[in-house]
């Protein structure tokens, strides 16, 4: 599969995710208590509260993060790369350097969209997925920055 079809694929999935989150929480809006888990420890247990007006805020941060990221992968001379960009390296570079955007960015958005649905359904996160999309993100950027040494 090409790469420009798997971004995509890792696109829809991320605005898939948003969408169904936002999604649930205008038509659950009347139904959502007053007090909301705002906060979860790695534990995946709620341990900070606030108003349901804090799910706006989060939405809105998930959006705001979502379409950040996909404007500046538009413009890569504006990444801060952790080596020196050259003529030969460059188009090397700023593939891994998208690649590892598409992956995190994709991997965000559904973290964003796991809590928001759990912050709505007052239930703890759940452990595995809280972990792996944390471990994934992580691993993505580590694996991005080794690729961009080694292909410098």
């Amino acid at each position: 599969m090409n790469r420009k079809v798997i971004y995509l694929i890792m696109n829809i999935i991320g605005f898939l995710a948003l969408l169904g989150s936002t999604v649930f929480i205008l038509v659950s809006w009347s139904h959502i208590p007053d007090q909301i888990p705002t906060h979860y420890n790695f534990a995946g247990v709620a341990d900070g509260y606030g108003g349901k007006g804090s799910l706006i805020f989060m939405m809105v941060l998930a959006w705001f993060m979502f379409v950040l990221i996909t404007v500046l992968m538009r413009f890569p001379n504006t990444w801060n790369m952790p080596v020196k960009v050259t003529a030969e390296n460059k188009a090397r570079l700023y593939s891994i350097t998208r690649s590892m955007l598409e992956v995190v960015k994709m991997l965000a958005a559904l973290l964003f969209a796991v809590m928001l649905i759990n912050a709505v359904i007052a239930t703890p996160m759940p452990r595995f997925i809280l972990i792996a999309l944390i471990a994934a993100m992580l691993l993505s950027i580590i694996m991005g920055i080794f690729m961009m040494y080694k292909n410098r």
